[in-house]
């Protein structure tokens, strides 16, 4: 599959500058943002196992996948 590339929101850029203002680690989502952007079956899986990649329900939210990072391994 195809690497991707990231499109931030500028509401995901004033959140990720709100995080480093309280210097809070971001290197789990970095992490987490190399994996989704890897778009590899072995990424994917890490995804899914570790961080509980999952489609969202409802018809507002068909096609997205969500992650959790602050809680991975738990």
């Amino acid at each position: 599959m195809a690497r991707l590339e990231a499109d931030y929101t500028s509401a995901f850029r004033r959140d990720v500058k709100r995080l480093q203002r309280k210097h809070a680690d971001l290197t789990e989502l970095k992490n987490v943002i190399r994996l989704v952007l890897e778009n590899t079956e072995e990424s994917k899986e890490i995804l899914r196992v570790r961080h509980r990649a999952h489609r969202l329900k409802g018809k507002d939210w068909q096609g997205v996948v969500e992650c959790h990072v602050g809680n991975a391994g738990d």
